[in-house]
């Protein structure tokens, strides 16, 4: 299959798709607002690949400055409540 239009970033596809211009596959975060607002709507959900996993990496130890802390405790609560996992 020939496509008609080729792009080279996530944002570009979305933009595209959300123009009528065709279908795209991005993550569901990166099409969720238009999703949500009615400019995009999911097709062949059956076929979605299982989640991927989200790590937070940092150094260990007990040097760890509260803020660091404080985002990293933010940053995984706020993952689990919008992509429901633990």
């Amino acid at each position: 299959v020939k496509p008609r239009l080729v792009v080279n970033t996530t944002a570009g596809a979305v933009d595209a798709a959300v123009d009528g211009l065709g279908f795209t596959c991005v993550r569901s975060y990166q099409a969720e607002p238009h999703v949500a607002a009615g400019r995009l709507q999911t097709a062949l959900t059956e076929y979605e690949p299982p989640p991927a996993p989200i790590h937070i990496v940092h150094p260990e130890g007990r040097h760890l400055p509260a803020k660091v802390r404080l985002f990293l405790d933010h940053a995984a609560s706020a993952l689990r409540a919008k992509f429901g996992r633990d």
